[in-house]
């Protein structure tokens, strides 16, 4: 007799060759989608944060504290609720510049949850120096999330591309500075002097430590 598999396998054998050759190639399980992971958009939920940290400072003088402590500021991972607040501040400080850029770039105003997506992703390229196309992307992201501001992602898209290719332009310092406050230091200071006052409050102020009565203020460095 002759050596070889039994007939019985040979023919489970073919059949499963016919059979894999009828389906095609075998294809890769796809991959899960990144919007699936729940850590995958963190970055967009800070910049979120971020704008409404922003509008509720411009609301009311005591609005961007209050809304630190509450949902969702509250919730955030502290680092991403460190980074909200550093781009909103940064967004606060650099407001009018910003908006200066805005305003070349843009026919009329969109709707104030669009132009917060743009101030909040101009802050972080202009300010922070984040990295534009993090930026642009988290920007559109969030335009996209919401139906209100899904139809301006296009929009949000080309002004911040345009920025980045073409650079923001020439911005004034004293145009951060509100109209009532310019006015009030340039009769009391000059107007040199207000230039000088309006480059000054761009620029994040230092933090200051003061021991309490009994602490070695050298161990309390050593321990920042």
């Amino acid at each position: 007799m002759s050596g070889g598999a039994p007939k019985g396998k040979s023919s489970a054998a073919r059949g499963r060759r016919i059979a894999e050759k009828a389906r095609g190639p075998r294809r890769e399980s796809a991959p899960r989608p990144v919007a699936d992971d729940p850590h995958a958009d963190i970055g967009v939920e800070a910049r979120l944060v971020a704008g409404l940290l922003l509008n509720a400072a411009l609301e009311k003088r005591t609005g961007l504290d209050e809304a630190l402590s509450q949902a969702p500021a509250r919730d955030l991972p502290p680092q991403d609720r460190a980074f909200a607040r550093a781009v909103a501040m940064a967004a606060l400080r650099r407001l009018g510049e910003i908006d200066q850029i805005l305003e070349r770039r843009l026919q009329k105003a969109p709707p104030l949850a669009v132009m917060t997506i743009l101030r909040i992703a101009l802050a972080q390229t202009l300010v922070l120096e984040t990295p534009a196309f993090a930026a642009v992307s988290t920007a559109v992201k969030l335009a996209e999330r919401d139906p209100k501001t899904r139809p301006y992602k296009n929009l949000v898209n080309a002004v911040l591309r345009g920025v980045g290719r073409d650079g923001p332009g020439l911005t004034t310092a004293e145009s951060n500075l509100p109209d009532w406050l310019a006015q009030r230091w340039k009769a009391t200071y000059g107007e040199a002097a207000v230039i000088g006052l309006a480059l000054a409050t761009r620029e994040e102020p230092a933090t200051d430590l003061t021991a309490k009565p009994g602490v070695d203020p050298a161990e309390l460095a050593a321990a920042v």
